[in-house]
């Protein structure tokens, strides 16, 4: 009886949903076996050390409670120099290093926070190739898809996000919304307008 219970609240179908999605589309994108052609292994140890480092310690920010974590901004930069291949290889390898090292957190919410940014990344990565991006040195003579790209990642984050306090806390989306978009637009347009250094 108890099992059923747990399948009948929204929150934890929503939990499951989302991970299930974001971890389907990551093993579609995938390269067997995290084959890295893009990317030389120094660099790509590099930014999986970077990630981690940026995961872990977020700068804070005024009003109390706010804070800017860079991570976004490499995995944005990852897709835009190298492929959207390349920065979910990175997400994987970051997460799990990330779940070793905070153990303390349950693993449902590190397995749906990776969901989280599988479903991020790979949709502005499409958004960017479908505004005509292309992977290697940034042209900003095709600044849409750029542009496209940040607007997407932090739409869909907003979204997800804004869905699962609203499950959650049981309260209206709308206002869910609007308070994270206040609260994380500013934090949010710095963090990802840095993919560009």
């Amino acid at each position: 009886m108890k099992n059923i219970s747990f399948f009948q609240n929204k929150f934890n179908l929503y939990v499951i949903s989302i991970t299930l999605f974001g971890c389907s589309i990551f093993a579609l994108h995938i390269e067997a076996p995290f084959k890295i052609i893009s990317i030389n292994s120094p660099l790509f140890f590099l930014l999986v050390s970077a990630l981690v480092l940026l995961i872990h310690y977020t700068i804070l920010l005024p009003p109390k409670g706010n804070s800017l974590c860079m991570d976004s901004s490499i995995y944005l930069a990852t897709i835009f120099i190298f492929g959207v291949e390349t920065a979910i290889t990175l997400l994987f390898f970051s997460s799990f290093i990330y779940a070793i090292l905070e153990r303390k957190i349950h693993v449902w919410k590190h397995t749906f926070n990776f969901a989280i940014y599988s479903v991020m990344i790979i949709g502005s990565s499409y958004i960017f190739v479908f505004l005509g991006g292309e992977t290697g040195i940034i042209n900003l003579n095709n600044l849409a898809s750029y542009l496209g790209a940040l607007v997407g990642y932090y739409i869909i984050n907003l979204v997800i996000v804004g869905f699962f306090f609203s499950f959650r806390l049981s309260e209206k989306m709308y206002t869910i919304i609007k308070a994270i978009a206040q609260d994380s637009f500013i934090n949010y347009l710095i963090s990802l307008a840095l993919a560009f250094i």
